[in-house]
């Protein structure tokens, strides 16, 4: 999961869905994973993060100014917190959907550590953004310098 948000903001959402599932395919013949719960791995720890970090982007760049910082916070550090939270939850639900663990053992073992991995995944991926967009935005291709350096 982490620097799934940082995959898909230097790669575009196509290119960042393979880089997923080759990761996903690695573990699972690792044997870290299921090969029968692949796909449900795929859509929530590789699908649902890079969507959401994409339409975060795109409405970033339809409605708010284009903006150096505004790039940095809103598309790095927000959308990776926003995308770990909803894989968490997601996670979640599969598990209380499916039976394979209660409401109670979910609340008490698995969503307290949902701040954590938040704040994690947002500080990583923005460092990591904040670093390439400064250093190389050319290795970027959701970033412009014409649209969010030059003449501001």
């Amino acid at each position: 999961l982490l620097g799934v948000t940082a995959l898909t903001l230097m790669f575009g959402w196509q290119y960042a869905t393979l880089g997923v599932t080759l990761i996903l395919f690695g573990t699972t013949l690792n044997d870290q994973g299921s090969w029968a719960s692949f796909g449900v791995n795929l859509l929530c720890m590789g699908t649902l993060p890079v969507t959401l970090s994409w339409l975060l982007l795109n409405w970033a760049q339809r409605r708010l100014p284009h903006n150096f910082f505004i790039y940095v916070y809103i598309n790095a550090f927000l959308a990776a917190g926003v995308s770990i939270l909803a894989t968490g939850a997601a996670g979640a639900t599969l598990l209380w959907a499916t039976g394979i663990h209660s409401l109670d053992w979910l609340g008490y073992q698995y969503l307290p550590y949902f701040p954590l991995m938040f704040f994690s995944e947002a500080v990583m991926s923005g460092m990591v953004m904040t670093l390439l967009v400064a250093l190389r935005p050319d290795w970027v291709c959701s970033f412009d310098d014409n649209l969010y350096i030059n003449g501001k």
